[in-house]
């Protein structure tokens, strides 16, 4: 049982740390452009939807 569980965690944590790391890069360019000035459209990162 323990082996299972121990199996699955390491399973849902190697497919979770990378999600969350990708999460946290975007939100950091993101707030990293606005800070050094740049295009928000260079990073295509615009809140522009209706194109």
């Amino acid at each position: 049982m323990f082996k299972t569980l121990g199996t699955v965690v390491s399973l849902l944590l190697s497919y979770g740390l990378p999600l969350l790391a990708n999460g946290l890069f975007s939100t950091l360019l993101g707030v990293r452009t606005q800070v050094e000035g740049f295009s928000a459209t260079l990073f295509d990162i615009d809140d522009d939807t209706d194109q």
